[in-house]
Formats: C-alpha cells, structure tokens, sequence
C-alpha cells in the first residue's frame, strides 16, 4: 500500500496513530472544538482518515493491496484491509481467545453431541423423545413378544407365545409322547390294557396273540382272562381286580380298600375304619368308626352329622337347619325367615316382614304383628 508522497510503512503508522487520535477527539479527551467526523455521518471512519490525509495533500490509490484482519467482529480488525492474512483473533464459545471450542449438535458448547443422543424410533423398547441421533442406539423386543420379555399372545397362560405353542401329547408314559410339545390339549393316547403302543400283548407266553398272566419286565404281574376281566398286582403290593363289564376292587395292602361300578359308584375302606362311598349322582359320603359323618352334594350342599343323632345343613343360597337327638332344631332360609321347633312340637317362626309366631304343641299360641297387634290363637 502507498500513499502519494509518503512511503508504504509511515504510511502505515500515520493512519493508525490517526485512527486513535480521532476517537480520542470523538470521545472529548482532546481539543473539544475539532471534530475527527471529516464527512459527518455521526461516526469515525476509513473516510474520515482519508478526507483528513487529503486536506493535507496525500491520495489514496485504491489499488493498493492492504493486509490485516478483515473480520469485522474480531479482535484485530483492520478496517483498511482487504486482503486477510490471518491475523483475526476471535473468542471461542467458553470465552477463550482464538481458542478450538464450539457448539455441538446438542447446545453445549465443547460437547461431542452425546449428550442429547437417543433412540429417537417410537416403536423402540429404548425410544427417547428428546433424542437427536439415533446411531445404534435403538432396541427392539424379540418378535412375538413385548419390550419386558412377556408374550404378546398366550391365551392359555403358560408362558409360551400361542403362535410358538407346539401341539403333541406331554405324558411320557403315553404312546405319541412328544418332547418338544408344549401344548397338550388331550391329545395323549395309551395303549389298550395289556398290550404295548404297537398292539402286541404284554404277557402272551404262548405267542397266540391273546393276552394272559405274566410278569411285565418291571416286575408288575397281570392276568388278562378272554371274557375281559382280570387282575394286577404291582411291585408295593397294592392289588386290582376286575370283571370285564366295568367294575372291580382295589386293595393297597395297608389295610385299605375300594370297590367301582360300572354304574359310577365307588366306596372305599380305610385301615381305620372310616368308609367313603361315591353315589352315581355325584355326591361324596364320609361315614367315620364313631357313627359320625358328612355327605358333600353335587350342588355344593353339605350335610354334617355327629354320633349323637345331631347334625346341620346348609346349602350355596343362604338356606341351612340344625337337628339335635331328642327332635328339636331350627332352620333359615334365604327368603330371611328363620324358626325353632322342639321334641313336643311346638314351634317359633320368625318373618321376614317380622311376623312372629309363638305356636304351642296343642296348636294354641299367638301371632306378633310388626305394627304391635298381637292375636291369640
């Protein structure tokens, strides 16, 4: 750079030293009747130096190449320049002087953007809203079930997807046993008594295909007669017997006992003398050495009595009587009455609506209304 007149360096040094002496002239710190604004346009400016130089007879070739700093918000701008050399000092996001840190992709400044990273896919198990990139971040649950490792289908509750359920028999004593089942759904089959899954007899010394006694290689020993009937005696001693239409015994060498039908009853005698039997309807009988005992009905009904003759009943809905030795009792049903009889035959009831009566073995007595009226009768 050259000003007519004046070498390139004192140059240099002229305008700087101008540059401070009409901002210290702008802010009153020197002659206060000077004004520095050579082209009145309220600031102090590469004008105004070159308005001042030229009053004094020095041009400016605007083809001179002048170097600095020719950014304007940093520290050494050269406002003169117009070719940068590299000498801009800018202050960084922490507030150090030309110093290397910046705002990442998170608003922080000298972060490396992890801070804001995250799974940023819905449907994610490890979906984060506020993410911003999604890299590997994301999860997602194994196909068939949910994030939390429970199946997204198990209609029937055991822990295995429906749609990974596998149909077959789980009994392995069963003759289409499958190991790898999961869902049984009735689907085992036995093999008919006395004979394996193939259809061969398990005892048939003579070879005839007609089953008869022996001893299995477990050690258990059957009879199997052509009319149906037959018997077994395991390996703790315990027996069966059976007649070919239905119904048979047991006996488990303990001193306990049983008996089936082929009508549905069964009955049971137990080394204590306690008996059970089981009625074709369904309802359980206890009957004990002591003459006491309980029947359990198929409604859910159940009946109680002692060795004394006593006893009670009660049924599901509400309803139940008590009985004692000498005849007397009382009983309540589900309507909410409720009444008392004795050994003579008189008796008490009690209404719902409060009625109560008070009847006498003769028949005589007197009726209670709830409005106070009393009759005799």
């Amino acid at each position: 750079m050259y000003l007519v007149g004046l070498k390139s360096k004192t140059m240099k040094y002229l305008i700087t030293f101008l540059l401070a002496a009409f901002s210290l002239n702008a802010i009153g710190q020197t002659n206060p009747n000077y004004n520095p604004d050579y082209d009145a346009n309220g600031f102090i400016g590469v004008d105004d130096i070159l308005g001042a130089l030229s009053s004094y007879g020095y041009t400016w070739d605007s083809g001179d190449v002048i170097t600095g700093c020719t950014y304007a918000y940093a520290v050494g701008y050269n406002p003169l320049a117009n070719a940068d050399d590299g000498s801009c000092l800018l202050f960084d996001c922490a507030g150090v002087l030309n110093g290397a840190s910046v705002v990442d992709d998170c608003g922080v400044c000298g972060g490396d953007s992890s801070t804001c990273g995250g799974c940023q896919d819905a449907s994610a198990c490890n979906y984060e809203g506020s993410g911003t990139d999604d890299g590997d971040a994301c999860t997602y649950a194994i196909q068939h079930y949910d994030c939390a490792g429970n199946c997204l289908v198990d209609t029937d509750g055991d822990g295995v997807c429906d749609e990974l359920e596998v149909p077959g028999c789980q009994d392995a004593s069963a003759c289409n046993y499958n190991g790898s089942a999961t869902d049984d759904g009735g689907s085992c089959t036995d093999a008919a008594t006395g004979y394996d899954c193939f259809g061969d007899c398990v005892i048939d010394p003579d070879g005839d295909g007609v089953c008869n006694t022996g001893t299995t290689p477990d050690g258990i020993f059957y009879t199997y007669n052509e009319d149906g009937s037959g018997s077994v005696v395991y390996l703790d001693g315990s027996t069966e017997t059976w007649d070919g239409q239905g119904s048979g015994t047991w006996d488990d060498g303990q001193g306990n006992s049983g008996t089936w039908s082929s009508w549905g009853t069964s009955t049971s005698t137990l080394a204590d003398g306690t008996t059970t039997s089981t009625s074709a309807d369904g309802a359980y009988s206890v009957y004990n050495v002591d003459g006491s005992g309980s029947t359990t009905y198929v409604d859910g009904s159940i009946e109680i009595w002692d060795s004394q003759g006593g006893g009670t009943w009660a049924d599901l809905f509400g309803n139940s009587s008590d009985w004692n030795a000498d005849g007397s009792g009382s009983y309540t049903n589900s309507d909410g009455d409720a009444g008392t009889y004795s050994a003579d035959g008189s008796y008490t009831t009690t209404y719902a609506d409060g009625t109560y009566w008070d009847v006498n073995a003769d028949g005589s007595g007197t009726v209670t209304y709830p409005d106070g009226t009393i009759v005799i009768i």
